[in-house]
């Protein structure tokens, strides 16, 4: 059973891998449902309970899951023997809430917030396979030192103004990313087992 679904992708096989809280897990085409990862929690929590919300998720074609674990600023690798790595960490305010890999490189989605109601916009970072970290994008913020660290002057670009709308603008295309990727999932996995259930 899946209980708090935050990020949804496709693997080579065709099989869902699911962000599930703070877990993640893989669902075949013929609907059974399997942890590759479970409680995906900081190593210096000290012992008190941490809070995981795992806000996006992506896969390679060799089989390694990439999530952005929004609660702890940070963006993990499971490889496929299970081991999991801290690939990219955000500073204050920004926080990951969605991944791409391709070609070698990781792409990180990051919102920006500072409580109590303060948003500060929308940027992209790639970790390339080299290990360099650049800002490709950000939205919503003006120029600072925060902003721009480990970016490169090339690729570094004036932030427009900020947008009241803008998270509502980027909540909205997650919802319809997220119910756009079950339909076709459901669609790829009738063709396959016409007599199964759609139902996950």
């Amino acid at each position: 059973v899946l209980y708090s679904v935050g990020g949804i992708a496709f693997g080579g096989d065709g099989s869902l891998y699911v962000a599930d809280g703070a877990n993640i897990r893989k669902v075949t085409m013929s609907g059974t449902i399997t942890t590759l990862a479970r409680n995906l929690a900081p190593d210096n929590l000290a012992g008190k309970s941490a809070d995981i919300r795992l806000l996006g998720i992506a896969v390679d074609a060799q089989g390694g899951i990439f999530a952005a674990d929004h609660s702890n600023r940070r963006v993990l690798k499971v490889t496929p023997d299970g081991k999991v790595e801290t690939l990219i960490r955000a500073e204050p305010p920004w926080s990951p809430s969605g991944v791409a890999v391709r070609n070698g490189n990781l792409y990180s989605l990051e919102y920006g917030f500072t409580p109590p109601r303060t948003t500060n916009g929308v940027r992209v970072r790639r970790l390339s396979s080299d290990g360099k970290i650049t800002v490709l994008a950000t939205t919503g913020e003006k120029e600072s030192p925060a902003a721009l660290e480990n970016s490169t002057t090339e690729n570094t670009a004036p932030a427009t103004a900020p947008s009241p709308k803008a998270a509502y603008v980027l909540i909205g295309a997650v919802v319809g990313i997220f119910a756009l990727t079950i339909l076709i999932w459901r669609v790829r996995r009738k063709i396959v087992y016409p007599e199964a259930s759609s139902e996950i």
